[in-house]
């Protein structure tokens, strides 16, 4: 996958990124949003702003295993639909 981004960002003039980059970039982006998730939820700090907040939610909104296929409970276990494609 990291090297499919690297490639792709190669086509963009004037960067060049190695598939490590890549991989780092993402996981930095993700540890600050937790940092400043953290900070807001706590009475008395000064919010802090999430960058990337709409291409995030944008990502888990594309990432299908954010949804899972079966859910489980002590009780019962229901099996959920799968969600038509769109055309």
């Amino acid at each position: 996958m990291w090297e499919n981004i690297a490639e792709l960002l190669k086509l963009e003039p004037n960067i060049v990124r190695t598939p490590l980059q890549c991989e780092n970039r993402l996981k930095t982006i993700l540890k600050r949003k937790r940092v400043a998730v953290s900070n807001n939820s706590k009475s008395g700090n000064i919010s802090k702003i999430v960058k990337f907040e709409d291409e995030l939610k944008k990502i888990a909104s594309l990432d299908d295993s954010v949804q899972p296929k079966v859910l489980r409970s002590a009780n019962k276990c229901t099996v959920l639909k799968e969600s038509q494609k769109k055309n």
